[in-house]
């Protein structure tokens, strides 16, 4: 069977895939909020969204590599 396709429920159950996604997701959502009062430009929320969803698809990446 091919297992390529799949999600790993041991990398996303990791210690490593839990920090990585929490410390980017926070990151993103205090730079947005904070550029929205620094600024009258800040980036939409669907924008945030994808950036989020980028962000895990990275971290899975990144911990499952290790």
């Amino acid at each position: 069977m091919n297992k390529k396709a799949f999600v790993d429920l041991e990398v996303i159950a990791s210690p490593g895939f839990i920090i990585l996604v929490a410390m980017a997701v926070s990151a993103t959502l205090l730079g947005w909020k904070l550029s929205g009062s620094w600024s009258e430009s800040s980036l939409p929320f669907w924008q945030v969204i994808i950036a989020i969803v980028v962000e895990v698809v990275a971290a899975y990446f990144f911990a499952a590599r290790g």
